[in-house]
């Protein structure tokens, strides 16, 4: 039904990376009211793990992998998770961080992997395994805690 691309950013076509960051945007900047620098230095260094309808051909979720070292020493982030308001509680935001684990601990089994969420996503994210490291802080107007697998 959907398919799924994983691609580090020097691998991304310019279609692909504009349809992450139209996405990104019309999510955290729109339709959450917050004006911040979604792009960063860290996507360059990122993989991408994308969800498309392909009988629509439109990117309908997806996430960025930081791997260990480029950002934290130790530690691996996922971050910038995004599904289309129209695909949301169908299973598409599981299967998006389940496919990602796989691949990190794939990749890097004993590698810890780090999550900063929304603090009314802390259940989505624990019944993927994470647990809470933080209490709740805010940021820009957003509670946030923050999580490890």
């Amino acid at each position: 039904m959907f398919s799924y691309c994983f691609k580090h950013f020097n691998e991304l076509s310019v279609n692909e990376l504009y349809d992450i960051f139209l996405l990104r945007q019309q999510i955290f900047v729109v339709e959450q009211c917050c004006a911040y620098h979604d792009i960063d230095e860290f996507d360059k260094q990122s993989f991408h793990l994308m969800i498309y309808n392909p009988e629509q051909k439109q990117l309908i979720a997806c996430l960025r992998y930081i791997p260990k070292g480029a950002r934290y020493k130790n530690v691996s982030e996922i971050g910038r998770v995004v599904v289309n308001k129209t695909y949301r509680n169908k299973g598409i935001g599981s299967n998006l961080v389940g496919r990602c684990i796989e691949y990190v601990k794939a990749e890097n089994p004993s590698c810890p992997i780090v999550i900063r969420a929304l603090d009314y996503l802390a259940n989505f994210y624990i019944k993927q395994g994470f647990i809470v490291r933080s209490e709740v802080y805010e940021e820009d107007g957003f509670y946030y805690i923050d999580m490890s697998l």
